[in-house]
């Protein structure tokens, strides 16, 4: 019972209309038991998506890919991917999130391949959002080690974009 009352309460605050409230539940949930979340949750998490405020899509993306890796999640992901999302903080959350799904079986790895490389050669980002986009590419598609990749995360200056390896991706 105790359970189902704090769910309620999280999905109550989820669907306020303040995003300070729908961002600390966003948080508390990333931070929850192994549980899983309940459908209802799940579906709230998908509408946050598509919330107006860039710090709600981005918590919800993170709950849905990395945090819990919910197949519900890769669609409004792969949507972001896309060109669907023009906050770079977002879309960095999205390309993790792309990678959590994939490790764990869900999605479509071709896809979000080559996803990641439009992001990486695309002019019209910054450079940050694209070496994380080619940096997940270079993960996914086994060139550098979780160790290596966790390098090159906390040390952008690190990577160089190849150009020409990315074209085998783009279509």
């Amino acid at each position: 019972m105790e359970r189902a009352a704090h769910t309620q309460t999280l999905f109550e605050r989820l669907s306020s209309s303040s995003d300070e409230d729908v961002g600390d539940a966003l948080s508390e949930l990333s931070r929850q038991d192994a549980s899983q979340p309940t459908s209802k949750l799940v579906s709230k998490l998908v509408q946050l998506t598509e919330h107006a405020n860039p710090a709600i899509r981005e918590g919800a993306v993170f709950n849905l890919g990395v945090r819990w890796s919910l197949p519900e999640g890769y669609l409004p992901i792969l949507r972001m991917l896309t060109g669907g999302e023009d906050s770079e903080d977002v879309l960095s959350a999205a390309i993790l999130s792309a990678s959590a799904l994939l490790g764990n079986g869900v999605g479509e790895s071709s896809v979000v391949c080559q996803c990641l490389a439009n992001i990486a050669t695309s002019n019209s980002l910054g450079m940050e959002v694209r070496k994380r986009a080619y940096t997940v590419l270079l993960l996914l598609q086994k060139h550098v080690s979780k160790p290596e990749f966790a390098r090159l995360s906390a040390d952008p200056h690190l990577v160089s974009i190849d150009q020409q390896w990315l074209k085998r991706f783009r279509h």
